[in-house]
């Protein structure tokens, strides 16, 4: 019976000790989580930012060729 008991104690002993040691791992697993939504949140503004200036860049260049093709135009009807 001693032996039992002894077998249980160290079967709750190694229980307890991975307890302890997965607490811990999931303790780091949520701060990496954590860490990682912030360097997500954090790409996903520079990629709107990106997309953004890449809009405003294409919006100016299209206004720049309508401009020289209205200027191109004009010389054209000029030179008629």
């Amino acid at each position: 019976m001693a032996d039992q008991i002894s077998a249980l104690e160290e079967r709750i002993a190694k229980v307890l000790k991975l307890v302890d040691r997965l607490r811990s791992e999931n303790t780091n697993l949520k701060r990496q989580n954590a860490e990682r939504a912030s360097e997500l949140a954090l790409l996903r503004r520079r990629c709107h930012e990106l997309e953004v200036a890449s809009r405003d860049q294409s919006a100016a260049v299209k206004s720049r060729l309508t401009n020289v093709m209205s200027r191109i135009e004009e010389l054209e009807r000029l030179g008629s």
